[in-house]
């Protein structure tokens, strides 16, 4: 058995962004992204030192997509762990849909669950966490 105790977690932040229409936003990570090259993923990322996630999701979600997101519509959803990375991810809803993604990514989908179904090249655990928050509806 792995022993989490001994090991040091990078810590993450990510956030589902929900639009008024119940659609979920993700991102498609560029073909020389260092970790999981050319997937969907989630706005977020590493949390720096001195950081809270929240800080961290409002930065990324900035960085990433040009949303400014509220504070107040944060719901934290999930604390993933795996061997190397412990995410925290937070649920937000918007009304602005505007996105102007960063030069990390390639592309940009707001989804349904339907649609999430369909996609390829997207880990298991980050669909299961979409379909949470879009059920939440």
């Amino acid at each position: 058995m792995y022993n989490t105790a001994m090991h040091k977690f990078i810590r993450v932040s990510k956030a589902v962004i929900i639009n008024e229409h119940g659609k979920a936003l993700l991102l498609l990570r560029g073909p020389t992204a260092p970790s999981r090259p050319s997937t969907w993923d989630l706005p977020g990322g590493i949390v720096e030192d001195g950081e809270t996630t929240l800080e961290t999701v409002r930065r990324e979600v900035l960085e990433e997509t040009g949303l400014n997101i509220n504070p107040d519509s944060y719901s934290p959803i999930d604390k993933h762990e795996d061997y190397n990375y412990c995410w925290t991810v937070y649920e937000v809803r918007i009304t602005n849909e505007q996105v102007d993604i960063s030069w990390e990514h390639d592309e940009y989908k707001w989804v349904d669950e339907e649609e999430l179904e369909e996609l390829k090249n997207i880990p298991v655990f980050l669909k299961k966490i979409v379909q949470v928050a879009s059920k939440k509806l």
